[in-house]
């Protein structure tokens, strides 16, 4: 009995012990200091719910109308969907030669797999659609069948392997050997915080927290000699992909860092990239974009319909200025303006930069401007055209490993820990690191507030 109530009292003991270990780990969270990266724009938000007063009245039933303010460079047309009711000379412009650049893509990738003259693709491909046989006559494809007869055909050469075990492999042959290249893929929309779910546009996150750490965890393992980081994203937050820029500084000053773009790496996706010694694209790859866009929705047609008021009460000229019960004014527009501008040219000059560009020169090519791989290496934005294998072999290559020496391959992100696991069970993810309430939802979900070996006091 005595025996038993010892037992019960050593598992209390070691619960308390872990939740104030887990209590003070909080702590530390909570009472970190706010630090923002070097030309960072820091915003304190003062006109969110707090000086927002909602009244309503018994809503009409009508379309919503949605409205935006918005401010851009002559090429940045990511804002266009929603303030243009048709293309602009501009945009009609850049996309016309992207989309040429693609397609003459497209026509060589084929010739050269398919051993055809690029004359003779370029004609079925103006002509398709086409009955299936008439690609088989042109050696488009090899014959036609079913994907059992698929299976049967390739079973006797190549061993099948389950999707599952596919994507838990961390370790891929044949890549093995005891020095190591880190594989790191960045993909998503460019945020602050972890990476994981879904931005407002529908986008996966790439974290900067979740990429820094990555980066961070690849400098300093000695068994990796050398990094590619697998870029695809469209860009996102200015300070975030600075975040992300400086860790992939840090790494390149100890050990080879070599960018391989995925089918986009613009805005955002191409300031992570230009710490690298060699950035390779491939010719239909989607870069560039060196630009800006902001603004804000303004949303009072939509409230005036759903017969929903709002008043602002604030404390300063600036306070209000994003609310969406108003469009800006002409000294707001102005402080926006100059936000971005800043931006602007931090951009620009980090390009010239590590490119080893003029700033002019940067200047006729940025403007938000997309551009295929193949012009982006005309352009001296990247390095060469290639893929992963090539990334790879030139990370290889700078490492001074010997080419016929063996050489394993890291990928990130690597397998989740359990702990990882379990937080991800709170659908919190890519929060805000200075969010207090997100990080309060994470922790009040596993552990309640008295068993905390602290109190939480907020004025």
């Amino acid at each position: 009995m005595k025996r038993s109530a010892l037992i019960v009292l050593l598992v209390v003991i070691v619960i308390l012990l872990g939740l104030f270990i887990i209590g003070g780990f909080i702590y530390m969270q909570f009472n970190q200091e706010p630090y923002v990266p070097d030309k960072a724009v820091l915003k304190i938000d003062l006109s969110g719910p707090l000086a927002d007063t909602v009244t309503s009245r018994f809503p009409g039933i009508a379309s919503t109308a949605v409205s935006i303010q918005d401010l851009w460079y002559h090429y940045k047309t990511g804002s266009n969907t929603f303030n243009e009711d048709h293309m602009t000379p501009e945009h009609r412009e850049s996309m016309q030669a992207l989309i040429d650049d693609l397609y003459r893509a497209v026509i060589d990738g084929i010739a050269v797999n398919r051993k055809l003259d690029a004359g003779d693709v370029k004609k079925i491909l103006d002509q398709s659609p086409l009955p299936l046989e008439e690609y088989v006559k042109a050696k488009f494809i090899d014959r036609l069948g079913y994907e059992d007869e698929l299976h049967g055909l390739f079973k006797t050469q190549y061993p099948e392997v389950s999707f599952r075990t596919y994507a838990k492999t961390s370790a891929p042959l044949p890549f093995s050997g005891a020095k190591k290249i880190a594989v790191i893929f960045a993909s998503g929309e460019i945020n602050l915080g972890r990476s994981g779910g879904q931005s407002l546009l529908g986008d996966e996150v790439l974290g900067a927290d979740t990429l820094a750490e990555q980066l961070r965890q690849a400098r300093n393992n000695y068994a990796v000699k050398a990094v590619v980081l697998r870029v695809d994203s469209p860009g996102g937050s200015a300070v975030a992909s600075d975040v992300i820029l400086r860790e992939a500084e840090l790494l390149s000053k100890k050990k080879p860092l070599v960018i391989s773009m995925s089918d986009l790496a613009a805005s955002g996706g191409y300031w992570i990239s230009m710490a690298a010694q060699k950035i390779y694209a491939q010719p239909e790859t989607i870069t560039g974009s060196i630009g800006v866009y902001g603004g804000k929705f303004v949303l009072k047609g939509l409230y005036d319909k759903l017969g929903i008021d709002k008043e602002i009460v604030k404390t300063s000229e600036f306070a209000g200025m994003y609310s969406d019960y108003k469009p800006f004014t002409d000294r707001e527009k102005q402080k926006v303006l100059g936000e971005m501008q800043a931006i602007y040219q931090e951009f620009v000059k980090k390009v010239a930069n590590n490119r080893k560009l003029a700033v002019a020169d940067v200047e006729k090519i940025a403007q938000g401007r997309v551009w295929s791989g193949k012009a982006a290496l005309a352009l001296k934005l990247v390095d060469g055209l290639g893929g992963l294998n090539e990334a790879l072999a030139e990370a290889k290559k700078l490492a001074r490993i010997p080419a016929g020496e063996k050489v394993g391959v890291r990928v990130y992100p690597q397998k989740k820990t359990f702990w990882e696991m379990i937080m991800s069970l709170t659908d919190v993810k890519a929060e805000n690191p200075f969010d207090v309430q997100a990080r309060l939802k994470v922790y009040k979900r596993f552990f309640p507030a008295m068993a905390m070996p602290f109190t939480l006091m907020f004025n």
